[in-house]
């Protein structure tokens, strides 16, 4: 019989709510380990399935290396899926320190727990990092990253998964782990942190407030749904190479102002007509001017993202049009950052 057993660290995130969601449809059974923190989705605490069991560790904590350890020991997993990580730019450039140090000491201290596992050897490690690991380019550049790009980080979050990776390489080689890791870009879709950029301007457009962009707004991004980084990780739970690095991008490059102006637009139309009103503001230190990636290598192992952007982010729209009932016991993040 195959192993089904799967361990999801950082499960109460964006990415991990998706993808716990996900595989427990195709019958995993998942271990969830996250810390519950600020920015943690409730969804998942106390969710109920056979399949699911879900403990509060905060992996970045010293003692977590005994409690990891304890749990790969008794659920005895095939895989284990580091999605355990503080995500937020503003807040590494406000406190580089503690994010710095929660991110690397939380992937440190699984990759000790697993290298001391009995079954260390029947273990693969899948690290979800970022593309920001990249760096930037210029906006009219043709150039695009791939696994091979050098890091050129530009903030203390994006420095943090550079270090998080390279730990993994480290273990990988030293210590002969069997690991795979995953950079994907820009995630939108369901269950996503309200502070993020389209969440938090689907609420501040239906509230009448004003969006708020750095500079000019003409930063541009490589989007993908949520859905489609799911699909790539269950892809490479079966197919993904030791060792190997797997970009996971679309090609679907577009600048912050247009894409609030699409967000917009689908809005209008689902509702009545309503103002946009937008506010440029000072830009942050360190700024990435855009992201872009190959996903060809990817793309080798038969993973396709879905190719309709718009299509998705209607579909994530209609799903924040009903954030009262699907984020009802996040609502108090809701009214902090002034959108409800």
């Amino acid at each position: 019989m195959v192993n089904k057993k799967i361990i999801v660290t950082g499960g109460l995130g964006f990415i991990g709510t998706n993808l716990v969601l996900n595989l427990l449809k195709s019958k995993y059974k998942i271990f969830n380990l996250d810390k519950n923190g600020d920015s943690s989705n409730k969804k998942l605490i106390n969710y109920k399935n056979k399949n699911y069991q879900y403990k509060r560790i905060d992996l970045s904590k010293s003692q977590s290396n005994f409690q990891i350890l304890t749990v790969i020991e008794k659920f005895k997993p095939r895989v284990i899926i580091n999605l355990a990580s503080e995500s937020h730019v503003d807040k590494s450039i406000e406190n580089p320190k503690k994010i710095y140090t929660s991110n690397v000491n939380s992937t440190l201290n699984l990759l000790l727990a697993i290298n001391k596992s009995s079954r260390k050897n029947q273990i693969k490690l899948i690290h979800v990092g970022t593309d920001e690991v990249y760096g930037d380019l210029n906006l009219n550049s043709k150039k695009i990253f791939t696994e091979e790009s050098r890091y050129l980080t530009s903030n203390p979050y994006s420095a943090s998964k550079a270090a998080q990776i390279n730990l993994v390489q480290a273990f990988i080689r030293t210590y002969n782990i069997n690991a795979v890791i995953l950079n994907p870009c820009n995630n939108f879709g369901f269950y996503q942190y309200p502070e993020k950029l389209i969440p938090k301007s689907i609420n501040l457009i239906l509230s009448n407030k004003p969006v708020e962009l750095y500079g000019d707004g003409n930063n541009m991004r490589e989007w993908i749904f949520v859905e489609d980084t799911v699909k790539a990780i269950n892809r490479v739970i079966n197919k993904g190479v030791s060792g190997e690095i797997y970009n996971i991008s679309t090609r679907h490059i577009i600048s912050n102002i247009s894409l609030i102006k699409k967000i917009y637009k689908i809005l209008s139309k689902l509702k009545k007509k309503i103002p946009l009103n937008i506010k440029y503001v000072e830009e942050r230190p360190g700024h990435d001017k855009k992201y872009a990636s190959s996903n060809k290598k990817i793309l080798k192992i038969g993973w396709k993202p879905n190719k309709n952007f718009n299509h998705c982010l209607k579909k994530t729209i209609l799903f924040y049009l009903n954030v009262p009932k699907i984020f009802k016991d996040n609502k108090i993040h809701f009214k902090r950052y002034g959108i409800i």
